[in-house]
Parts: structure tokens; C-alpha cells; sequence
């Protein structure tokens, strides 16, 4: 997993230094709610490395866009890693709060800013992003 991580944390600083990156982080809780099928910890090393990718964007999306941004096909830093067209979600406004939608589960919901400052915004959220790629 170390050489997991590793290209992980190489990804997202390339990403910062492009156009920015946009990380959604789920609390804790968020982690004890998942189901026994659906446990991140049972996965092999290269799908818990996409699952963490596919919590961030390749683009700096501020507070103030992303209250107002609607994408039904949102591309993930794990969208880029596999060159594919696959592990993506969408984000859509739903009674003033900016909810993420992945396809398995309810919709996640950004709770607050954690930091936000170009190239850099981090967000928390109230699931954890399963990607239909491995949460089939």
C-alpha cells in the first residue's frame, strides 16, 4: 500500500500545481455507516488508492462556484489515473446545500469548508464517495 500512497500523494500535488484540486473528505462517522459490502478496508491496495482519488477533482472549485456549480459528470483525479471515461459523479445544488451523487447510496453532502485557497480547496462531506467502478 506504501507505493499506493505514495503515487496518491504524487497525483494530487501534480493536480495542485496544474489547475488546482478540489478534495472532498468524509467525517468519521461517515466511515462507521458504510455496510459490511461495502467496507474500504477489504479492498486491494490499487482500489483503495482509486477510492481516495475519486474523493478529489483535477480543478479548483472555490466556496463561492461551488455553491453554484452543476456537473452530472464530474471527472475524478481517478477518471485521469485510469484513462477511462468511468469514475465520475455528480455535483448538483438540492435545497441550498451542494450534494454529490455517485450512484450507489444517497447523495453526499458538503457540510463545510475546511480550507479554501487557490489552488487548494478541501471540503467535508457527509458519506464516503463509493465509485459504481468498484461498488458494483
Amino acid at each position: 500500500m506504501k507505493n499506493q500512497a505514495s503515487g496518491v500523494i504524487g497525483d494530487f500535488n501534480k493536480a495542485q500545481q496544474d489547475a488546482g484540486i478540489t478534495i472532498f473528505v468524509p467525517r468519521d462517522a461517515a466511515f462507521a455507516r458504510l455496510p459490511q459490502s461495502l467496507k474500504i478496508q477489504s479492498l486491494p491496495a490499487d482500489k483503495k488508492a482509486l477510492v481516495i482519488e475519486y474523493h478529489a477533482i483535477h480543478s479548483y472549485y472555490g466556496a463561492d462556484i461551488l455553491k453554484i456549480l452543476v456537473n452530472p459528470f464530474e471527472p475524478t483525479l481517478a477518471t485521469e489515473v485510469t484513462n477511462a471515461t468511468s469514475f465520475r459523479f455528480s455535483i448538483a445544488q438540492f435545497k441550498g446545500y451542494v450534494v454529490i451523487h455517485t450512484g450507489i447510496g444517497k447523495r453526499s453532502v458538503v457540510m463545510e469548508t475546511i480550507y479554501d485557497r487557490k489552488p487548494l480547496a478541501i471540503y467535508s462531506v457527509s458519506d464516503v464517495l463509493l465509485p459504481r467502478d468498484i461498488f458494483q
